[in-house]
């Protein structure tokens, strides 16, 4: 998930062991990150979930 609520910018949270990536700027940079490091992004039950690609190894 993207987590736009802190005041030091936005986080992204891997859905499956939380592994968190902090600090970045805005939504688009937290989207770039993650496609550009090897997170995958899908629609799960009409919520977008990001995995961190240690999880998508098991």
């Amino acid at each position: 998930m993207i987590d736009g609520n802190r005041a030091e910018g936005y986080d992204l949270i891997c859905d499956i062991c939380g592994h968190t990536v902090v600090g970045l700027d805005d939504f688009d940079e937290a989207k770039d990150y993650a496609k550009e490091n090897g997170w995958r992004t899908e629609k799960y039950n009409g919520a977008w979930e990001n995995y961190c690609p240690k999880c998508q190894e098991g």
